[in-house]
């Protein structure tokens, strides 16, 4: 904070910016004071000067963006008569005049950076309150914020709203009231890439707050922030169907949407839960006129890949195969982790009920920390019914009757599935889709809703004739090491000879068709 002018007079002391006169807050300025920092430095003689400050004044720490609102408010929204002489000294050196000033004539300063300009001209910049980094757009601040400070600004206004100099800017590209009301298919010039801009169409965008990469939607930034701006662009719950211009109404009918539609309480279209790759060309290319990408439109979800645990020959993916889908989440892992039995459990049912499987036949495989991942098989989970038959073929799904949930005498029951049920490819095809819906049974479940949102990878694991071959031979040791139990802990002290290694009392139990089972599957295992 700079020192106190040698000239203040007695009378400035503690006087806070908002209190002082046009004329005093002009010399003020002209001795390279803010507004924010001349009040910093009265706080030492009345606190009023922080504790009261003004609504419409941001304060130092406050973002770029919040600053900019500010700027362009003092600065480029008065008629010219308004300013005041000092003023009105600083907007000339800048290059504007009165016959220039909110009209389409650009100014000799508009659209060059910072650092190109001289002394004399920043100090005109400062003067007139705006800070290095709001004329030079606030490049620290994140690409996707700027681009929603732009869609604010600019793109939610009529074109009565907007300022004479914005209106100038967007005729340059071939923009007209009847056009812009319309949000009709944009001109030529409009669409360029920004590699493709003369110098004059630059110094246009950088009138409307434009950037190089604003300009392009941000491609650096990440799919999740670009698809926070299209949520936050299409939120059904704040911004009204009356909200948007004419022509985007229109793109998003074509997407499926209606008025009636457009309301928190009622699903989406059908449109919006197609894969990329379906959509028809007309679908396409009002989904892009509306800002999304393929990466957004699949809600960030990479498309739903086939990975190998191994190098070696995988399955044919039959549609009535069993299905492992692999998860990863932006959540740390002590959040699930306090007791990973009844997590399973829960997330195993909860995701069967979400989808509306019965019986729910999601099996939770495992739960690893760093990343927090979670692993589960969905194996023929559409509904089935159950018949006792004694001589079922085999491929047959064999359950009792508590996983069938049907009421009946026999101690097993067969599930026969009827063709044309959903198979469990689809269940996972729905589970994908409902992970980019925020209204889906998925996202709005009550017990899992919140750890399904912020997942952050999701795909298919296509089991191996390996992997299932291992997993087979692990859940036979699984069953065999589970017949033992204290009455035949002697097979455990068993050399392979058959030769007791340790005391133990031989129980009835204890016989070699015991231990030749776990014999045998040790020495396969350890081959």
């Amino acid at each position: 904070i700079p020192k106190p002018p040698s000239w203040r007079p007695d009378t400035f002391r503690g006087r806070c910016y908002h209190a002082l006169s046009k004329t005093q807050q002009d010399h003020i300025r002209n001795l390279r004071y803010s507004p924010q920092s001349w009040n910093c430095l009265m706080s030492r003689y009345n606190t009023d000067c922080l504790t009261q400050w003004p609504d419409d004044l941001p304060q130092l720490s406050d973002s770029c963006l919040s600053r900019t609102s500010y700027a362009k408010s003092v600065t480029m929204n008065k008629p010219w008569g308004d300013y005041s002489a000092m003023e009105v000294d600083r907007l000339e050196i800048l290059g504007w005049s009165r016959d220039t000033w909110q009209t389409t004539s650009p100014s000799r300063t508009a659209g060059v950076a910072w650092e190109d300009l001289t002394y004399e001209d920043r100090a005109a910049v400062v003067y007139l309150g705006v800070e290095p980094d709001v004329w030079d757009l606030c490049p620290q601040s994140p690409c996707v914020e700027r681009l929603k400070y732009i869609q604010q600004n600019l793109f939610y206004k009529s074109w009565d709203q907007l300022l004479a100099g914005d209106q100038g800017a967007l005729g340059m590209f071939g923009w007209r009231n009847q056009s812009w009301e319309a949000a009709s298919d944009p001109p030529p010039a409009w669409k360029k890439t920004y590699d493709n801009l003369d110098v004059d169409e630059v110094t246009w965008i950088r009138r409307l707050g434009f950037t190089a990469d604003t300009w392009s939607g941000c491609p650096d930034a990440t799919c999740l922030e670009r698809l926070e701006f299209q949520n936050w662009k299409f939120d059904v719950s704040k911004q009204s169907w009356n909200g948007f211009r004419e022509g985007d109404q229109k793109r998003l009918q074509v997407l499926g949407w209606t008025e009636a539609l457009w309301d928190p309480a009622q699903p989406r279209p059908s449109t919006m839960n197609k894969e990329w790759v379906v959509l028809t060309q007309t679908e396409k290319e009002a989904a892009q006129a509306l800002g999304y990408f393929e990466d957004t439109w699949q809600g960030c979800a990479a498309l739903i890949q086939t990975r190998s645990t191994t190098t070696t020959t995988q399955l044919p993916l039959d549609p009535t195969r069993r299905v492992r889908i692999h998860m990863e989440f932006d959540v740390p892992y002590a959040r699930i982790s306090g007791d990973l039995l009844s997590f399973r459990a829960l997330f195993a049912k909860e995701v069967a009920s979400a989808l509306y499987i019965a019986p729910a036949r999601v099996t939770v495989r495992k739960v690893d920390s760093a990343p927090t991942t979670i692993e589960f098989d969905i194996a023929r989970a559409q509904q089935a019914s159950c018949d006792a038959k004694p001589n079922a073929p085999p491929g047959f799904c064999e359950m009792t009757h508590d996983d069938c949930r049907v009421e009946s005498d026999n101690s097993a029951g067969l599930c026969v599935f009827t063709e044309g049920e959903t198979q469990a490819p689809e269940v996972m095809a729905t589970l994908e889709r409902g992970l980019r819906d925020p209204t889906s049974s998925v996202l709005t479940n009550e017990a899992i809703g919140s750890l399904m949102s912020e997942y952050t990878v999701f795909y298919e694991v296509v089991i191996t004739e390996e992997l299932e071959a291992a997993e087979t031979e692990e859940a036979e040791f699984e069953g065999v090491r589970d017949s033992f139990g204290p009455e035949v802990l002697c097979a455990l002290h068993t050399d392979y000879d058959g030769t007791v290694t340790t005391d133990c009392t031989q129980s009835s139990s204890c016989q070699l068709a015991v231990v030749v089972p776990l014999l045998a599957l040790v020495f396969r295992l350890a081959a």
